[in-house]
């Protein structure tokens, strides 16, 4: 069964889950009957092949733990950057481990997990096997071979003579893991409860052996300079998982911060069994761990500064004509009607949020296009290959972490200089005539095309998807409005001058930012939209690369008190290409918009809508926003009880998720108690996710304080 139509129920668990809470092992009945709604058997994630001749005795190689080659790695792992570590290459009997990885293929069911934090099958704790049946435990002899050797007396020796670790516990604690195609760990410390080093054996094909061009590639993390407890924003050290290879390290609070690449190669699988030996109390400074980072500091991390707006004029104001003047320059006429405020209104009112797509003019959309297109193809995005960490580091981009709780490209030049764009004023209508702007916003309302889409933003479950395959980066395009400039310079015999150079994307979204978002005029518009009036603002110019970047939920980044995001997102469909014609991008129940910005219904657009399958809109790519509600802080609560997902009957489950979507303006009243994320691009996305994330600060509601 290919990999990519795993027949499993998946269920995107809403934040990070527990490590220690895993259920116990399920071994396949020996049926023809396919597996269940939950999970399956391994065997589904790769095809089957022979069991080789049966293993000698031993387990563990004799030479390994020789007194020589102990001696040699524990200095080898004493003196690893970032933190200790070390990888034990050939350290088992390699027919026996071959068994191992087939017992589990064909015996073992492993359940499809994901979070914002990883996407992985996991088996349950391997510590169960010794409850096996007779039945059941006859399927599995190397696999209980392998699992009493790891955890004997002599091993764990062993393990102390290396790592330096002090007295362990004799509690047994291990899984299978099986990280297909897209499959990621994001970064974290490991440390929960009493571990004290955690440990993966690599049961990848050693038929097929692993390369770096694979992805899935162990990332260890140094300490960002002059801040601890707090990693850099890239891994410095790479380890590769080769078959019949385990790696160690000490679980260190605050230090022993590591990742899992994400796979990219299909049909190819990184599987191994990992696990942790545990000491005898917890660590002294376990308050500085990433998961209790992640818990401990409400709201830290929200935005607490916000700047005015510019211009004049209550934000709760009617739209005058020097509104419309300013506005007409870069939005889509069809959000300027009345008729369409009205449909916003009440489709915000009733459910807090609305998805605005088409928004920004056809002009800017295509200035963004060509931007974006330049900027992926620069970086060789959009062919499902591993990106470096420093991708897209120029031009005023800078990498924002810690990579524990976020990693993106951040504009922010220095210098900002002035913008090469081609002025979208040139085509706004003169303000100076009494009425001429309004005369003009209302006569292209009326007139505009099919192309606004006004969306309900609910809360989706994505699908098993497709896989993209790798795309060459197309020849590089220049807008209409470039080609024109050039045409005119041509015959005014300015040739020997070079042509300016195109805006990137950061430069047109800080021009937007400036010009046009952070004005008076556009909060009276939102208020339009949605009733609410706004006193301040916070403004970021993202990117997130395929297959490195993401932000996650914690507690850090809870919201104390309301505010409305607007986040206006641009990505590059499916296909290869940004523009469209039709409603590509949007989620499944958009429509686009009559004359007067109403939602209209169409078949061909609802066909057109759904986008290929494995695309943005699936989840699959990852990208999008997910907002969801956070549980009340308690002492000593687990990760699961912190952030439970709903329960199956729940008709309101509690999560919003906005897929990234082309020239789409997201509006969202995030409300006190709730927390977001974005989802990790996956390398398999055609294009980075760009954005331009306003934060709003909403006039406080003075009928709910009266009514209090």
């Amino acid at each position: 069964m290919p990999e990519d139509k795993i027949p499993v129920k998946r269920q995107r668990v809403r934040a990070h889950i527990d490590e220690n809470q895993q259920s116990a092992v399920k071994v396949s009945p020996a049926t023809e009957a396919g597996p269940s709604s939950s999970t399956q058997p391994a065997s589904d994630l790769k095809l089957d092949a022979q069991l080789p001749d049966p293993a000698p005795n031993s387990v563990v190689s004799p030479a390994l733990v020789s007194a020589q080659s102990t001696e040699s790695l524990r200095e080898l792992y004493q003196n690893a950057a970032p933190y200790p570590h070390c990888v034990l290459k050939d350290a088992f009997n390699p027919t026996l481990l071959a068994e191992v990885r087939l017992e589990i293929i064909n015996n073992i069911e492993a359940t499809y997990k994901e979070t914002d934090l990883f996407k992985v099958f996991q088996t349950g704790d391997l510590a169960n096997l010794d409850g096996l049946d007779p039945v059941a435990a006859a399927k599995l002899p190397a696999l209980m071979a392998l699992k009493k050797a790891l955890y004997s007396d002599e091993f764990r020796k062993f393990i102390r003579r290396v790592t330096g670790c002090g007295e362990l516990s004799e509690r047994t604690d291990c899984s299978c893991n099986v990280y297909a195609q897209g499959g990621h760990l994001l970064c974290h410390d490991d440390v929960i409860g009493k571990r004290r080093v955690s440990w993966i054996v690599y049961l990848t094909d050693p038929d097929d052996p692993w390369v770096e061009a694979d992805g899935g590639a162990l990332e260890l993390y140094p300490l960002a300079a002059g801040q601890a407890n707090c990693p850099d924003v890239a891994p410095s050290s790479y380890l590769l998982p080769h078959f019949n290879s385990m790696a160690l390290f000490t679980v260190l609070p605050g230090r022993s911060f590591h990742s899992v690449q994400e796979v990219t190669a299909s049909g190819k699988p990184r599987m191994s069994i990992s696990g942790w030996y545990h000491g005898s109390t917890e660590p002294e400074n376990a308050t500085e761990a990433s998961l209790q980072q992640l818990q401990a500091r409400a709201g830290e991390d929200a935005t607490t500064s916000y700047q005015p707006l510019t211009g004049t004029g209550d934000a709760s104001a009617d739209i005058g004509d020097e509104d419309l003047a300013l506005l007409i320059r870069y939005l889509n006429p069809a959000y300027l009607a009345d008729a369409a405020w009205v449909k916003l209104q009440a489709q915000f009112k009733e459910d807090g949020s609305v998805q605005l797509q088409d928004f920004l003019s056809k002009r800017w959309a295509a200035l963004l296009d060509a931007a974006v297109k330049r900027e992926d193809d620069r970086d060789c995005v959009g062919q499902g290959k591993t990106l470096s960490h420093s991708t897209g580091l120029r031009d005023g981009w800078k990498a924002v972490g810690p990579p524990h709780k976020q990693r993106f490209l951040s504009y922010d030049p220095a210098t900002t200089a002035p913008s090469s764009a081609p002025s979208a004023h040139t085509s706004a209508p003169p303000a100076s005539a009494p009425g001429s702007a309004a005369a003009a916003a209302a006569a292209a309302a009326a007139a505009a095309p099919a192309d606004a889409h006004p969306t309900p933003l609910t809360g989706t479950s994505h699908p098993a998807a497709a896989i993209s395959s790798p795309r060459p980066p197309p020849a590089q395009q220049q807008p209409q409005s470039w080609k024109k400039l050039k045409r005119e310079a041509q015959a005014d015999g300015l040739t020997s001058e070079p042509a300016p150079a195109l805006p990137g994307v950061g430069e047109l979204m800080a021009q937007l930012r400036d010009d046009l978002f952070r004005t008076a005029a556009f909060a009276r518009l939102i208020n339009q939209f949605t009733t609410l009036a706004m006193t301040g603002h916070a403004a970021a110019i993202r990117r997130f690369r395929p297959g490195l970047d993401y932000t996650l939920a914690h507690y850090g980044i809870l919201t104390k008190d309301p505010r409305l995001d607007a986040v206006l997102t641009w990505v590059t469909e499916d296909g290869g290409s940004s523009s469209r014609d039709t409603n590509g991008g949007g989620s499944s129940s958009s429509k686009p918009a009559s004359q007067d910005g109403a939602p209209a219904e169409s078949e061909e657009d609802e066909q057109e809508s759904g986008g290929a399958e494995g695309g943005w809109e699936s989840g699959e790519l990852g990208g999008f926003e997910a907002y969801l509600l956070a549980e009340e802080e308690s002492a000593g609560a687990s990760a699961s009880e912190v952030y439970r997902p709903p329960d199956a009957g729940d008709s309101d489950p509690g999560v919003l998720n906005v897929s990234a979507t082309r020239n789409s303006l997201n509006l969202v009243l995030r409300d006190e108690g709730l927390m977001k994320f974005i989802k990790f691009v996956s390398s398999r996305a055609p294009s980075s996710r760009w954005d331009l994330a306003m934060e709003y600060q909403p006039e406080e509601d003075d009928s709910e304080e009266e009514g209090n």
